[in-house]
């Protein structure tokens, strides 16, 4: 509290000086103007004028300066910049400590595989530690090796998710085929149900997405495991119902109970 008190009257001393230093000048440049010529005419008003709306648009610009200097930016948070600067810095570093452990988990990933270049595990495992450490072609050259090893829909799956996150959300063609395959094989595959949909919303198809989004939520909503499937699919639902217009509540999917009749739609 002390320090930021003993910043807002130092601000305030230094913005009362430069107002004066400011006034001090244009009353200087004003008299010189003056001298020099001794013959008034009818415009002499209209500069005269001119001369004082210039200080006071330029009184109001360091006023405003250094009201910016204590307060900020007005459309970010009520706190000194000063303040704010120390908040991003604290960011800052804890982004990096993360990226180094990450950095470093995914090294002993490496290492483990290197070790172990037959184990799916330790495949897996590397792909998870270059998602986490935003090494996506690592991630998806692990999965892939995985899933020509052994085949499983799942890992498919998972390479799916791998290439839209490389594509920053986008559910590629690529992408959208291999999850045709995952659920042909496996219409339980929650991965792929979900990442088909976003597939068909983002490509225009908002009733198939809804369709499977909202079946696949009352899925999730009847399992112990399927809390965060549930959050994910009506989240896609409120964004879906917000650019379309209709009734979030005709869309969302609520918790169920065993009892509940549920009607399963064809994800396809």
């Amino acid at each position: 509290m002390v320090t930021t008190s003993a910043s807002f009257w130092t601000s305030l001393i230094i913005m009362a000086a430069m107002v004066g230093g400011v006034m001090a000048v244009l009353m200087r440049a004003s008299g010189q103007s003056e001298g020099g010529n001794t013959n008034t005419n009818t415009n002499s008003g209209a500069r005269a004028g001119a001369g004082a709306s210039s200080w006071v648009i330029l009184i109001a610009l360091l006023v405003s300066a250094g009201i910016y200097g204590m307060l900020g930016k007005p459309d970010m948070g009520d706190a000194p910049l000063h303040m704010r600067a120390d908040a991003l810095q604290k960011k800052a570093a804890i982004e990096a400590m993360e990226q180094e452990l990450a950095n470093r988990n995914l090294a002993a990933a490496k290492q483990q595989l290197d070790e172990n270049p037959d184990d799916i595990v330790a495949m897996l495992m590397l792909a998870e530690a270059a998602a986490t450490a935003g090494q996506y072609e690592t991630e998806i050259a692990a999965l892939e090796r995985a899933f020509d090893q052994s085949g499983h829909p799942t890992i498919r799956s998972m390479l799916a998710e791998a290439l839209t996150r490389q594509a920053d959300g986008i559910v590629t063609e690529q992408a959208a085929e291999l999850l045709l395959q995952s659920l042909t094989e496996n219409l339980d595959d929650w991965r792929a149900a979900y990442l088909y949909g976003l597939y068909l919303s983002q490509n225009g198809k908002d009733a198939k997405a809804t369709l499977i989004w909202q079946d696949l939520g009352r899925r999730a909503s009847r399992e112990d495991d399927g809390t965060r499937m549930l959050e994910l699919v009506n989240n896609q639902l409120r964004d879906l119902a917000a650019r379309t217009g209709q009734p979030e509540a005709d869309l969302i999917i609520a918790p169920m109970t065993d009892n509940t009749d549920n009607t399963a739609s064809d994800p396809q």
